[in-house]
């Protein structure tokens, strides 16, 4: 998954994406299939631009690691430590992650669209965490216009969400784990989420109006650079 946008709610939207650590999907020259799926039938344009910036590094390999699923008390259980080599010529080591909670209307704590899950990377004892500040905010998605959100939409469009914005590109969490690899030797990545610090255990509530149960859609890897 190079990239992850959010349908706008009946506008036209615009995004320009930075996918520069997939790079090592497509360093292998030649024809590239690419798959894309859409919730709606928007005519879409997608562009691809590569540029030579002069950058330290490049993106050299990309390894998979943790994906997400249905949002509840045991949802960490299945994540296991993966070990990842590290190469001797590494420079930098990312880790990588598109993360976006969805579901509303039947859980007390309106998860996982509405509500602030927080994720957490591990690595050699050093633990990278990202969380969602907009979420409860009634202009939380609206105060992100700069960022990318398309402005004027219909509908609930300005409400802060977990990890998204209608019609805004998913921004990928991004933490700089260099300090915890050593290069030539494996990097050890473990994962779990929490809600206010501990395992999200749903509590069934009625909001009235509807809504489905929760979950977190994520791809993650890590990324080496040389």
């Amino acid at each position: 998954e190079i990239a992850r946008w959010i349908t706008s709610y009946s506008r036209q939207g615009r995004w320009v994406t930075d996918s520069s650590h997939h790079l090592p999907l497509l360093s292998p020259g030649g024809r590239v299939r690419f798959s894309y799926h859409a919730g709606n039938t928007y005519l879409t344009e997608l562009v691809l631009k590569l540029s030579d910036r002069g950058k330290p590094d490049r993106a050299a390999t990309m390894t998979p690691l943790f994906t997400g699923g249905g949002y509840n008390a045991a949802y960490n259980d299945k994540y296991e430590p993966i070990p990842v080599p590290i190469s001797a010529a590494t420079k930098r080591v990312e880790v990588v992650a598109w993360i976006t909670g969805h579901g509303f209307g039947v859980e007390l704590a309106n998860c996982a669209e509405f509500c602030n899950h927080t994720h957490h990377f591990s690595l050699a004892g050093d633990t990278y965490s990202h969380e969602h500040l907009y979420v409860g905010q009634n202009y939380g998605c609206a105060a992100q216009i700069e960022d990318g959100c398309v402005p004027n939409q219909f509908g609930t469009w300005t409400l802060g969400r977990g990890g998204w914005c209608p019609g805004m590109d998913v921004k990928a969490f991004v933490a700089d784990v260099t300090a915890s690899v050593t290069p030539g030797e494996d990097a050890v990545v473990t994962y779990e989420s929490l809600y206010n610090g501990q395992p999200y255990v749903p509590q069934p509530y009625d909001h009235g109006g509807g809504g489905f149960g929760s979950s977190i859609w994520m791809n993650s890897w890590l990324v080496t650079y040389e």
